[in-house]
């Protein structure tokens, strides 16, 4: 395959009726004095006298990522003035001092010194790039030496400057970890515009952050190929984001179209920086982390592979509760709301615990606890007077144990309530500040009355400094009247985020380097919490939690909305608890979900506020699904999760997407989990599984084998498991 630009491809296929059939563009040699770094896989060549990066193409299939060298780039420096913020140093104006090519050429270093910027003149700043290529790709690092009188804030280093669309591919996309799965973002053929209209001069989407807001790496893809772009910063210190922009703009912006005939083939382009918030203030030096550039052959689990091998120089499993790692399920409870909706007092908890061990259910998130109830009075885990005493509490965590069920606490150390008397006396010292020293702010979550629904007496949550040495020890005195209660564990809520833009700390005053990345502070206090338990009794939970923080949080929460979902986080991590929340009266489409890709189950009745008996068909299904997982525990709970690699399905001639592939334990034999998602007809499935062994066919209604007589008919809503024996 050769790599072919969009605007050939889009602008030829109008008159030709196919995207498929156009030859290949014709592609200038790089200037005599360029520099290349190549190998089986990659070739690299860069502008010699500015550093610029002219062509990144992938060997393996002919896919030129960086396409048009003339619009090859090399840095964006925002060096901000006091009154003038928008002043960007880049390599146009700026020559390379050097640039020294590394043993072997196998890489080089440039470098860029006394800058040339538009509105403060020469700056006495210097830059250098070190990169290298190898097997696993292009490895960058910089090193920014800050002499000037001004600060540094970000550097975009490296960038695209034109990324082309496969030619055998229609679209192409972006994506990397999200909430609950891979965040999925078209660029073409139509480039939504996520930043707002008001902002940037173009259309641009910004992949870390927003969500989440600390990643470790971006997938530009298609079907069969794509480009890994990954920030190997195995400790936090620093955010990088993934920006794409559209330049100059859409043709249609009805539809986001990136490309119309009528304006010719070179309309538009689509550009990648990948931007480090480095923060260097006058006299500093920084040097990042590296970032890896990596192009791949195959469908996203192939760039989803790159990330699994550098996540192996850092991950280590946290020993947790046996319990954990078992097949089982969790009821959350809502006890209290912060409009004081009293669901039942701490003895009644014991009534939930028999429900729950008479449903096989092993585990009961308690949520509003606390004093004033879910959302209120952060960062208190105190015990409210009004549902009872810490004994009482206290004495039904311990008779549900009894009964085989564990109470998980309801954690949340990200905010304080900006309503409290302890906020306005002293938390508000620990509060995250920004930039002009003022408090950053979320506008808190609503609940149950009409007032609160409507905003009016919202009580708004302060975010605050996770980097502050002092605020945590309030956290590990608060997490500790958790343990003190005797409970099974806590999910700490919001583990991912500080809030929307809230990324740094300015204070001067919290014991922390100016500014601070506040993600930082959330591996010291995962650790902490840590020291004060006994981890194989003691569960430490998170909603959604980001990468690193894995290495403390042995189970992570979410909920999954929409029918198209990307498992990446157990892709990732076969072996990974994950949990999904079911909400619905007969919620066989999620709990297929839960089967599909070895997710527990959060039965969830009233929006965790009812009891298990209140949906008696989405508590029964999920109860035969489970029994399905335990019976065939080697394939779908032990086994390797491949998602649909290994086997394909099709209806209808037409390839089927809900389905996914384990390997057994041991054996490597595969067993396929298809799911039928419609809500009124059954499907007739023809499975391709090469090479296959005998196979049987068990279900949740059915879990005695059955012989597979070549095809599956699988009644609407319903899930069937094809097993190799």
């Amino acid at each position: 395959m050769i790599g072919i630009s969009r605007r050939t491809f889009l602008a030829g296929a109008a008159g030709m009726g196919t995207l498929g059939a156009l030859p290949s563009p014709a592609r200038p040699d790089p200037p005599a004095d360029s520099i290349i770094l190549e190998n089986d896989q990659v070739r690299a060549v860069f502008d010699r006298k500015y550093g610029s990066l002219l062509t990144f193409e992938n060997k393996q299939t002919g896919w030129r990522v960086q396409d048009r060298s003339q619009f090859g780039a090399g840095f964006r420096m925002h060096v901000p003035l006091p009154e003038r913020r928008t002043n960007f140093v880049t390599e146009k104006e700026n020559p390379l001092q050097s640039a020294e090519m590394h043993p072997g050429s196998t890489g080089v270093t440039f470098v860029w010194s006394n800058l040339a910027s538009p509105h403060a003149g020469t700056l006495d700043i210097t830059l250098r790039a070190s990169l290298s290529l190898s097997s696993s790709g292009l490895l960058v690092t910089t090193d920014v030496d800050n002499r000037s009188s001004l600060p540094i804030e970000s550097l975009a280093y490296p960038i695209l400057g034109d990324i082309s669309v496969p030619s055998d591919s229609k679209k192409l996309f972006q994506g990397g970890w999200g909430y609950a799965g891979m965040g999925k973002t078209e660029l073409f053929p139509n480039f939504a515009n996520k930043a707002g209209y008001w902002g940037p001069f173009y259309p641009t989407q910004i992949t870390d952050p927003p969500d989440p807001p600390v990643a470790r790496f971006v997938l530009i893809f298609t079907d069969s190929e794509g480009l890994y772009a990954g920030h190997h910063d195995a400790q936090a210190q620093t955010l990088a984001g993934f920006q794409f922009q559209l330049v100059p703009g859409c043709a249609d912006s009805l539809m986001s179209a990136t490309e119309d005939a009528t304006l010719g083939k070179d309309a538009s382009r689509i550009t990648l920086q990948v931007i480090q918030f480095i923060f260097a203030g006058p006299g500093q030096r920084k040097m990042s982390s590296p970032i890896l550039l990596q192009t791949y052959k195959g469908s996203w689990h192939a760039g989803a592979d790159i990330y699994k091998e550098w996540r192996k120089t850092w991950f280590t499993p946290p020993t947790s509760p046996a319990w954990v790692q078992d097949v089982h399920s969790w009821q959350q409870i809502q006890i209290n709301s912060s409009e004081d909706l009293l669901l039942f007092p701490y003895k009644q908890l014991v009534d939930y615990g028999k429900d729950c061990a008479r449903h096989g259910v092993k585990a009961i998130q308690l949520t509003g606890w606390n004093r004033g109830g879910q959302d209120r009075g952060n960062p208190s885990h105190d015990t409210d007077p009004r549902l009872g005493t810490a004994e009482e509490l206290r004495q039904a965590i311990a008779e549900c144990r009894k009964m085989g069920v564990e109470i998980i606490l309801f954690n949340k150390f990200t905010w304080a309530d900006s309503s409290t008397e302890w906020y306005r006396k002293e938390l508000h010292q620990y509060a995250a500040r920004d930039p002009y020293g003022d408090t950053y702010q979320w506008g808190g979550y609503t609940y149950d009355t009409p007032t609160q629904l409507a905003g009016i007496n919202t009580r708004h949550l302060i975010p605050m400094c996770m980097a502050c040495p002092a605020w945590r020890e309030i956290a590990f005195k608060e997490f500790h009247k958790s343990v003190e209660l005797g409970a099974g564990g806590i999910l700490q809520d919001e583990a991912l985020w500080h809030g929307p833009g809230v990324f740094y700390c300015f204070s001067a005053d919290h014991g922390h380097p100016v500014p601070a990345f506040l993600f930082s502070g959330d591996l010291p206090l995962a650790e902490g919490l840590r020291k004060q338990i006994d981890p194989e009794h003691f569960l430490i939970a998170g909603e959604s939690p980001w990468d690193l923080q894995y290495r403390f949080y042995k189970l992570g929460y979410f909920r999954i909305e929409g029918a198209e979902h990307i498992p990446l986080q157990r892709y990732i991590d076969p072996s990974l608890p994950l949990m999904l929340a079911a909400t619905g009266w007969n919620d066989r489409q999620m709990i297929n979900r839960a089967l599909l890709y070895r997710y527990v189950i959060s039965y969830e009745p009233y929006q965790f506020k009812g009891r298990l008996d209140d949906f008696p068909l989405t508590i029964e299904y999920g109860k035969k699904v489970d029994a399905l997982r335990r019976s065939y525990k080697a394939y779908l709970w032990e086994g390797e999760f491949r998602d649909t690699l290994g086997a394909s399905v099709t209806v209808g001639g037409k390839p089927h997407s809900q389905y996914t592939v384990f390997l057994k334990q041991g054996t490597g034999q595969r067993a396929l989990a298809i799911a039928n998602p419609s809500d009124s007809d059954g499907i007739l499935c023809d499975v391709n599984v090469p090479n296959a062994r005998r196979l049987s066919v068990v279900s949740p209604e059915m879990p005695t084998p059955q012989d597979f007589a070549g095809q599956l008919r699988i009644p609407k809503e319903s899930a069937v498991v094809l097993l190799e024996l």
